[in-house]
């Protein structure tokens, strides 16, 4: 029972699994929902999809009828 519930990962809507057996790449990737993987040859690596906000530096700029923004 225990290895079953080893075998078994949940994935959510916004994030996507690799699975690599062995080191190497197996399938192409998984979507939301329940997966199953063989423990100990399967890696599961999740992949976030969601949007990250980064701040960055602000910046004048010039526009080409030489108006500055910023």
């Amino acid at each position: 029972m225990f290895t079953a519930s080893c075998a078994v990962r949940i994935l959510r809507p916004y994030e996507r699994g690799v699975v690599f057996r062995l080191g190497r790449l197996h399938g192409d990737s998984r979507g939301p929902g329940p997966t199953l993987i063989v423990p100990g040859m399967d890696r599961l690596t999740r992949v976030d999809l969601k949007a990250t906000v980064v701040s960055a530096a602000a910046r004048n700029v010039v526009t080409r009828d030489r108006v500055p923004v910023g």
